[in-house]
């Protein structure tokens, strides 16, 4: 997917804020958790820059905007 490692944080975090929001119980939050992290090798590919290219800006909208929270 070649997102780099802080975008992943991003997504991360949102994920477990929504699961929390949902209330799952403890052993399917740690499981949902564990399964999305174990893809994580797969998914980030670019160094820990916003871009992932250092000439460019994000250009998603809601990349920036998640960015600037």
């Amino acid at each position: 997917m070649k997102i780099s490692e802080q975008y992943w944080e991003i997504f991360s975090n949102h994920l477990k804020a929504t699961l929390s929001n949902f209330n799952l119980p403890d052993q399917e939050y740690e499981e949902t958790v564990a399964f999305i992290e174990s893809a994580k090798k797969d998914i980030v590919e670019w160094p820990d820059d916003l871009t992932g290219r250092r000439d460019q800006q994000p250009v998603c909208v809601y990349r920036r905007y998640a960015l600037d929270r």
